[in-house]
């Protein structure tokens, strides 16, 4: 059985240790210590990363009363070798966790919401509530949680005896009843816990709630905490100060400044629409006039599937016979076949089995694609 270094010293980053077995596994190597730093995959994070004899641990995982520690490499049984945590995946781990139950004691505290689910991913960070909370709740618990940050209490590991665990108030997932492990966050949390822990809650730095959802009848948060909190806020920056510049805008003005762009926007889409409306009825009438009032046959390289339905539905009202609007694409062509008077589902299934096209619609209205150009396609209809 390993001792578990990190729950004497959770600063604890090198040690020295013997190796007691190695196996090969999938993926590298599976090394059991008789001591060691490295925290498993528990509780809701990662496990700790770092080496062995300076070979690449890249898992820890905790089966049964062993940690188990993957390897890139195999490790000699018997030698001892110095173990190194890498640092700022644990301290960021350390962090993270902290932080999440400052800000889940507070949340149970205000509004008794109970976290139900935690993640402590690499990218991300997402705490799951029972109970939906509102933007303004979740200011006011993300302003209190921070509070107790800032005034940086004491973080206190505690191992209560079991007859006085029923007297203690604290969160927990599951029911226990020995050999609990809980983490005080003075004033502001209690709670059952395996994983290290930052002795002040000064270190946690800034908790802040970047979005919510809901989630299960309840809410999910994406919180980004310490490190994070940073990162997230220089990546804001950033955005913040490029669309400040694109809008040619101080960047306490870039939400006015792109009320306006999308005013314009909008402005230049209706005049557009109001253009290609005119041009399709100038089509239209040229393609009319030149049919006689006979089928309607037209290509234009412009059109997407919009404008192609746009066009034939417009057509329909100029003739009882055909219509037919292409463009190219992909090497073939999209149309639509539209008629007022005859059924072109069956006209298109013919020509999806001539040509080896696809495609469906109504009867009246059939959009799709054939792998011909539009030469071809006119032949189909026997027009050169």
């Amino acid at each position: 059985m390993t001792e578990l270094l990190y729950y004497r010293d959770a600063t604890l980053l090198e040690f020295s240790a013997t190796v007691r077995s190695v196996e090969p596994a999938e993926g590298g190597y599976r090394v059991l210590l008789d001591r060691s730093a490295f925290f498993p995959c528990e509780g809701g994070q990662g496990a700790d990363h770092g080496t062995l004899g300076g070979v690449a641990v890249t898992d820890v995982l905790l089966c049964g009363d062993e940690l188990v520690h993957v390897t890139a490499e195999p490790l000699l049984v018997g030698t001892a070798v110095p173990g190194r945590v890498d640092a700022a995946r644990r301290r960021r781990h350390m962090q993270v966790h902290t932080g999440e139950h400052i800000l889940s004691g507070v949340l149970c505290r205000m509004y008794g919401a109970t976290n139900v689910g935690f993640h402590l991913g690499d990218t991300e960070v997402t705490l799951d509530l029972d109970v939906f909370l509102d933007a303004a709740q979740l200011a006011a618990a993300e302003e209190e949680a921070n509070r107790a940050v800032f005034e940086n209490r004491a973080v206190r590991i505690l191992y209560p005896a079991s007859e006085d665990l029923p007297t203690l108030n604290y969160r927990s997932k599951l029911e226990l009843t020995e050999n609990v492990r809980l983490v005080e966050i003075e004033g502001v949390d209690l709670c059952a816990c395996c994983a290290p822990h930052v002795a002040r809650t000064g270190e946690v730095g800034l908790i802040k709630i970047i979005s919510s959802m809901r989630y299960k009848g309840g809410v999910r948060l994406h919180i980004a905490v310490g490190v994070d909190a940073l990162s997230d806020y220089r990546a804001r920056c950033e955005s913040v100060h490029a669309a400040s510049v694109a809008l040619s805008a101080p960047e306490s003005e870039i939400a006015p400044a792109i009320d306006r762009v999308l005013m314009a926007l909008t402005e230049e889409k209706h005049a557009v629409s109001a253009l290609r409306a005119a041009l399709r009825a100038e089509r239209l009438a040229a393609a009319s006039a030149a049919a006689g009032g006979g089928d309607l046959y037209l290509s234009y390289p412009d059109l997407d599937p919009i404008g192609l339905r746009s066009y034939a539905e417009e057509g329909m009202a100029m003739t009882d016979g055909l219509v037919l609007v292409a463009a190219p694409a992909d090497g073939g062509c999209r149309y639509a076949l539209a008629s007022r008077t005859e059924n072109v589902k069956k006209v298109a299934a013919g020509l999806h089995e001539a040509l080896g096209g696809r495609g469906g619609g109504r009867p009246e209205l059939v959009q799709g694609s054939v792998p011909v150009d539009f030469a071809t396609l006119l032949s189909y209809f026997g027009r050169a």
